[in-house]
């Protein structure tokens, strides 16, 4: 089954089997040539994913150890699924698309909030993410996201890319005078309230959301 695959398949099926992960403990004085990932390698067998060497790997696939360290250099890079670049002359990277779902979800587990002074004629859909937050942080989480629970990470480009070109509702920055404080200490009381209190203090804030035409939802 694995040997009818082209070499491209071989090498995603294999990178799946592959997880790096720093070294617990650096020394002082490390070497300059010190690895900057440990290696662990597995099989999944009857869907029980299974610790194995090396040697292992090499043996069940038929491949050399040559191999194995090709694919890792690419994973290293960012490269998620390598793909066998002899004899061609594109700079371009097959992407697991497993790993661009990923980078969706990440982003879509930020809190959204919309505008306080948001009209319907006024980009309805925009919506905005917490201060301070920026693309370098968010990838930054990820990274350590993906590293913590062992899955394969990206290059910074690719989840810079994914947000500018699927994220286009979602915003950096906070618009101006973008404020309101009758509107979070309702936030503030609703958080602690009882079922009684929070319905009555939900018809008041409708009640001033509709007079000063703002809202302010956590999506």
């Amino acid at each position: 089954m694995f040997q009818a695959l082209t070499n491209d398949r071989q090498s995603a099926f294999l990178a799946q089997s592959i997880q790096l992960t720093s070294p617990k403990v650096r020394t002082v004085m490390a070497p300059i040539n010190q690895r900057k990932y440990t290696n662990e390698y597995s099989l999944i067998v009857n869907g029980v994913r299974m610790e194995v060497c090396r040697t292992t790997i090499c043996s069940v696939f038929g491949i050399t150890p040559e191999r194995i360290k090709t694919i890792k250099k690419k994973l290293e890079a960012g490269e998620v699924s390598p793909s066998d670049q002899r004899g061609k002359h594109s700079n371009h990277k097959t992407i697991d698309e497993a790993v661009r779902q990923h980078i969706r979800d990440h982003i879509n587990q930020f809190p959204l909030y919309e505008s306080h002074y948001c009209r319907a004629d006024a980009a309805p859909d925009r919506r905005y993410l917490e201060p301070g937050l920026t693309l370098t942080k968010m990838y930054s989480l990820f990274k350590q996201y993906q590293l913590e629970n062992r899955l394969p990470s990206a290059q910074k480009w690719l989840y810079n890319d994914i947000f500018k070109r699927e994220f286009r509702h979602l915003s950096l920055s906070t618009p101006k005078n973008d404020t309101c404080d009758q509107c979070d200490r309702f936030k503030a009381k609703l958080a602690d309230a009882t079922q009684d209190e929070r319905l009555i203090l939900e018809r008041q804030r409708d009640a001033h959301h509709q007079n000063c035409k703002c809202s302010l939802t956590v999506s």
